[in-house]
């Protein structure tokens, strides 16, 4: 038996409320049984939407205009608060992390910034990137949004723009600076590209639609544009209610990708052959409203949805790799990440 320990990335009030959120919370999980435990406040922290671990160090956006990063050093039994700089954007929502820099994307602005991390701190920005462009959905793609920071190396980062219909791919030096200008690999109009993953083993990207309900298979190679072998939907086939994605896995053996679908309210899963394209889609309901978040435990066994809407984290036992029975449900405030700490 593991019992792993979590943080809990929420959504704060504006204003102090009974029963709202107040920052990170500390859980456990148990890997025999799917018990999952909030075990308090970690941390108090303004909106910390989304985190991410290096090392004995977390790190976490604050989803905020303007917008700032936090961090934090890691305790037996809490988060020890270090610092917090502006991230020079409004609304980050993606931060990652190498032992010397970190990146941040701001989604109202558009740009994506990078730190220096100095013993854990944040210091100095090292560069900024400010995206163009816009797309047909008149509300939701007026201007540029980037929406995450993947390292797909210390030195590789992809950035998915849902204002522009974009994969962006940076390179990085050491020092956290960009290297030139980055490729652009243009994506269905009005998709809205939320989310990218790779798979463990196969040359082959995923990226998670959020306007358009679908998820791109992209080939990547060396030296050569990426390009799209495949685009799925996450939703049933005559689905027409309102709905938008949000998060996507690759399973650690490769064998399966999930999505998240808000308004469905459902984990898609679906698995992978061996080009790495997409085929028979499972949907189970996440018994809960707005999954924002999700994510596989590490041993592997289980599925941790995060309802934002309801305030509730439910665990699936993943049977053959897909969904299954629901064995804990646990009232959490406003939950929009959730981070396995190692």
């Amino acid at each position: 038996m593991t019992v792993s320990r979590l943080l809990i990335g929420t959504y704060t009030p504006r204003e102090p409320e009974p029963g709202g959120s107040r920052g990170i919370y500390e859980a456990t999980f148990d890997d025999v049984t799917g018990e999952f435990t909030v075990r308090g406040l970690a941390a108090e922290a303004q909106s910390p939407a989304f985190l991410t671990q290096y090392g004995k160090f977390v790190y976490s956006v604050n989803e905020l205009d303007p917008g700032r990063v936090s961090a934090f050093a890691l305790t037996d039994d809490s988060l020890a608060f270090l610092n917090t700089v502006p991230t020079d954007g409004a609304y980050p929502c993606h931060v990652a992390a190498t032992a010397d820099w970190l990146s941040v994307a701001n989604y109202s602005t558009g740009s994506v910034a990078t730190f220096r991390i100095s013993d854990g701190a944040i210091d100095e920005r090292v560069d900024f990137a400010q995206h163009t462009g816009s797309g047909p959905n008149p509300v939701r793609q007026k201007s540029a949004h980037a929406h995450q920071t993947y390292l797909l190396t210390d030195c590789d980062m992809l950035v998915p723009d849902l204002g522009s219909d974009r994969l962006y791919s940076y390179r990085i030096d050491a020092a956290g600076a960009f290297v030139g200008e980055p490729g652009v690999t243009q994506l269905a109009a009005g998709a809205g590209p939320r989310h990218v993953e790779r798979h463990p083993t196969l040359s082959v990207l995923y990226v998670i639609n959020e306007l358009g309900n679908t998820i791109d298979v992209l080939e990547r190679a060396a030296d050569s544009p990426m390009r799209i072998l495949q685009t799925v939907s996450t939703v049933p086939e005559g689905f027409d209610g309102a709905s938008t994605t949000s998060e996507i896995i690759v399973s650690a053996d490769g064998r399966f990708v999930y999505g998240s679908n808000r308004g469905h309210d459902s984990i898609v899963s679906f698995a992978v052959d061996d080009a790495g394209r997409l085929s028979e889609p499972e949907y189970a309901s996440t018994h809960g409203e707005h999954p924002r978040f999700f994510t596989v435990d590490p041993s592997g066994a289980w599925l941790l949805a995060a309802n934002q809407s309801s305030d509730n984290v439910v665990v699936f036992a993943l049977d053959k790799g897909r969904p299954g029975d629901v064995v804990c449900e646990t009232d959490v405030p406003k939950p929009v990440c959730l981070l396995f700490l190692n």
